[in-house]
């Protein structure tokens, strides 16, 4: 059974926070990441920061099931 508070899962708040604090480790980079947990399984993914003018992120899933997630970041913004 998993922890959960106020409807957000400890496991999605767990994953925020390394994606957080690789962004404020790396900056605007790449990185490969896996996420998720034993009882559902595991999933690879890319992960993509890049500068841009505004918060706009999307994911791509190719016709083979590989993910790229791209979080877009302003130069002067908060994460």
């Amino acid at each position: 059974m998993l922890n959960e508070g106020k409807g957000i899962s400890d496991v999605i708040k767990e994953e925020i926070d390394n994606i957080w604090n690789l962004f404020l480790q790396n900056s605007y980079s790449k990185h490969k990441l896996l996420i998720g947990y034993d009882k559902i399984g595991y999933k690879n993914y890319e992960l993509q920061f890049v500068e841009r003018n505004n918060y706009y992120s999307n994911l791509k899933v190719d016709k083979f099931r590989n993910c790229v997630i791209t979080i877009g970041v302003p130069p002067n913004g908060n994460f």
